[in-house]
């Protein structure tokens, strides 16, 4: 989200929990690099839970002047199916590269994001695998089998 609104000239306010600011601050620290505004949200769980809250209170608040961008399964119509398809469009790229350059399918895919996005990324797989053939791991260390 930084990225993007410092690309597009755009101005960033980034809600996160306290918790999460604290295990993050090198991403913390690259965001606000990129002049985004970091909220450290320390009501509820003061994670990403009720960081998204506070997000959606700001984002319904202001709603004429605010672009609410998430790149989880979370939230309302229509994000979750967006994320879900963006990630699987990921999944439908690494089947044809992999079998382009392997050759062959791959037998894991890992992913650097939480373990729903793996799921998505895996989507394209499931025709070419069926259910119960293939695994997915994310860095966030949950296995998803399909």
């Amino acid at each position: 989200s930084a990225t993007v609104a410092a690309r597009l000239g755009l101005e960033c306010v980034v809600y996160m929990g306290v918790d999460d600011v604290e295990r993050q601050s090198p991403n913390v620290y690259r965001m606000k690099l990129l002049g985004a505004q970091v909220v450290p949200v320390e009501s509820g769980s003061r994670t990403l839970k009720d960081a998204l809250s506070e997000a959606m209170r700001d984002w319904v608040t202001n709603v004429d002047n605010t672009f609410y961008i998430i790149g989880t399964v979370a939230g309302p119509a229509p994000y979750p199916q967006l994320v879900r398809d963006f990630n699987a469009v990921v999944g439908r790229e690494v089947r044809w590269q992999s079998k382009e350059i392997l050759g062959r399918y791959p037998d894991a895919l890992v992913a650097c994001r939480w373990w729903l996005e793996c799921d998505w990324v895996v989507l394209p797989f499931l025709e070419r695998y069926g259910s119960g053939d293939l695994w997915c791991r994310s860095s966030r260390s949950r296995t998803v089998d399909h």
